[in-house]
């Protein structure tokens, strides 16, 4: 019944989620003209629940990308989708057949809140949010909720992956039999430095953090391997914390007073252990005075593409 539910509701939702109103106006031949302007409405959870469902079950790609957040994030080293026309391009590689016969044999139920982060479908595979409610000052400008990440199995996505990161593997070095790969990568705005995470997965408790300078291409100036990763659960900030030397440095979505930045940039901060005043490594001796501003060591990053760097690095 409650599947059901979702197909009646469908349509009903998809029509009634924007408004028509009318204005009359009057021109210069007094002749009274009736203007018709279609306002649409932010979706509430419920409403874009059923849409989302429903546009996913009927293979309504047209649908299914109108209710969707922009840049809509994909695993690295895969660009984000920035647009409608990229989603539906691309949408074989976002949605597969197998998540639609999931979401068909879906109910209410299988939907969980978790806190304002959003709303989850069964383990996390599908996450909806209303941005504006992350944001204080656009609490009033509200876009309604969204689909803003799907965490679902695809094997046209894992191909598309595997040829980037073999490519990536190789530029960075990397051995045929060592299972790591780049998974994440970050240059400094005046593009001097890059910063690459190295391992299994985003997670992985083995993972590495590369430093290179451009001077010197892809031979890595620092390799630390990550003593520490920490998610701020309530603030979405995720920190990567590495010891070298007598240097600690921490690469983080959040700024030094760990509010979130942005999901487009991040902060390498490098603080000096007071054991010994000077390091060893002189190339993060050197970084840690040139970026060093009232006795903080913040480098600000950006995300990048390792295959894209190669290009012109």
């Amino acid at each position: 019944m409650k599947k059901l539910l979702f197909f009646t509701l469908y349509g009903v939702l998809t029509l009634t989620s924007c408004s028509k109103t009318e204005r009359t106006t009057t021109n210069t031949s007094d002749v009274n003209t009736t203007e018709t302007i279609t306002e649409c409405t932010p979706l509430t959870q419920e409403e874009c629940i059923q849409n989302l469902t429903c546009a996913i079950v009927t293979y309504d790609r047209k649908a299914v990308a109108k209710l969707v957040e922009y840049p809509f994030p994909q695993p690295y080293p895969l660009k984000p989708i920035l647009n409608e026309q990229e989603f539906i391009q691309y949408y074989d590689r976002i949605i597969s057949p197998d998540l639609c016969k999931e979401l068909q044999n879906s109910t209410v139920e299988d939907w969980h809140q978790k806190l304002w982060r959003g709303v989850y479908f069964k383990n996390g595979e599908i996450w909806i949010r209303d941005k504006s409610l992350m944001e204080e000052d656009t609490i009033d400008s509200s876009e309604g909720y969204k689909l803003y990440a799907i965490n679902y199995p695809n094997p046209l996505q894992k191909a598309a992956l595997d040829s980037l990161c073999k490519i990536e593997r190789t530029i960075v070095g990397l051995e045929k039999n060592d299972i790591n790969a780049p998974q994440a990568c970050y240059l400094s705005k005046d593009s001097t430095l890059l910063i690459c995470l190295i391992g299994t997965n985003p997670t992985d408790k083995n993972a590495y953090i590369n430093i290179y300078n451009r001077k010197t291409a892809f031979i890595p100036q620092v390799s630390a391997k990550i003593s520490e990763i920490e998610d701020d659960n309530q603030c979405l900030n995720t920190y990567y914390t590495a010891l070298i030397d007598n240097f600690t440095f921490v690469l983080s979505d959040a700024d030094c007073c760990g509010r979130h930045i942005s999901e487009s940039s991040y902060m390498l901060s490098l603080s000096k252990t007071r054991n010994r005043s000077r390091s060893t490594n002189l190339f993060l001796d050197s970084i840690y005075h040139q970026y060093n501003t009232n006795h903080r060591c913040n480098i600000h990053l950006m995300p990048a593409y390792l295959h894209e760097v190669a290009k012109w690095w």
